[in-house]
């Protein structure tokens, strides 16, 4: 795969490939998951003849083909002829936005209950028959049958040793990732998420000076800059009762 991702990197270089237009200050050209790869480019048909041509030329040197048949590419702001020449010239079907991997659509705005469906009938279909057992002991659900155990997450997601069964809870495992993210804008840590976000969202700003109005990123952006980053730098002093000030 780092061969690819030399050869994608080097057309790009050379000016055979274009770059997306949000892609072009960063220089990326690609990004791979697993065996998968998402490939970006302008969309003009001599980008898309040199992808194809270093496709080629990588099976040629390394005998991995690329299968056609479960390629797809996705266009904005083409029109239907370009669409179905680019169909016919390249044999690949074209997949209408989002993007979906592993079933789940690649989405900037909330995702709603009727998307993480393929997830959930996913886990309901292969999830082990003890777990779902186990749960249900836990938890009765909204009817609140009163044949069926309540046990409130609070009180199983505290430790063994404060009577819980140590289960962590996900409001804090989520809260925990969000801290997590911010750490690595703040330390640079090299990723492209963090150059993504460097260059594209916060500009020339500084992360603090961001407005928790903003109308750029996404809506986990926005809710990582307002709920979580805002909780270090700014207070509702009210009474002053849980306030204190650190000199």
């Amino acid at each position: 795969m780092n061969v690819l991702s030399n050869l994608q990197d080097k057309a790009a270089s050379e000016r055979r490939i274009g770059y997306h237009p949000r892609c072009q200050k960063m220089a990326l050209t690609h990004m791979s998951f697993a065996d998968d790869i998402l490939v970006f480019t302008d969309g003009k048909i001599r980008s898309l003849d040199s992808i194809d041509e270093v496709f080629e030329y990588f099976a040629k040197i390394s005998g991995l083909e690329i299968s056609l048949e479960k390629c797809t590419f996705y266009l904005a702001g083409v029109s239907d002829a370009r669409r179905q020449e680019m169909e016919s010239r390249y044999s690949i079907q074209s997949g209408k936005l989002p993007v979906r991997y592993l079933g789940l659509p690649l989405l900037t705005k909330r995702m709603t209950i009727a998307d993480y469906k393929p997830l959930l009938d996913h886990y309901h279909k292969h999830a082990l028959k003890r777990w779902r057992e186990y749960v249900k002991h836990l938890w009765s659900g909204p009817s609140l049958n009163p044949r069926k155990a309540k046990v409130s997450s609070e009180a199983i997601c505290k430790p063994k040793t404060g009577g819980g069964l140590g289960i962590r809870s996900m409001r804090v495992v989520n809260e925990v990732g969000c801290l997590r993210l911010i750490w690595r804008i703040l330390t640079s840590t090299p990723s492209i998420w963090v150059k993504w976000i460097q260059t594209y969202l916060i500009c020339d700003e500084n992360f603090w000076s961001i407005k928790d109005k903003t109308s750029k990123g996404s809506w986990m952006w926005k809710n990582i800059v307002r709920k979580m980053a805002q909780g270090f730098f700014k207070k509702e002093v009210k009474s002053g009762s849980k306030t204190s000030f650190w000199f």
